[in-house]
């Protein structure tokens, strides 16, 4: 389980890193991906909570707070 939790993360990281240089040009059309990864970073969080320590559950809710911003900071640009 470690391994593959391992491997999504790196892709995780990856994806998010792709899309990040995709966001310069086409912010407000990456908002509904933004938003899905946020809502899944808060599930990972809810887990946490109930089957790991406090660690993981506060770097969850970071990561949803940053992806939240970003979802945030695109629809401001849309709109400019």
């Amino acid at each position: 389980l470690g391994l593959g939790i391992t491997i999504f993360l790196t892709l995780d990281a990856i994806v998010l890193w792709l899309l990040a240089s995709l966001a310069k040009r086409d912010a407000a059309r990456l908002r509904p991906i933004i938003l899905a990864y946020a809502i899944g970073y808060l599930a990972f969080a809810v887990n946490a909570y109930a089957f790991f320590f406090l660690g993981a559950v506060v770097t969850e809710i970071v990561i949803v707070l940053c992806l939240a911003a970003a979802a945030l900071s695109s629809r401001q640009s849309a709109a400019t």
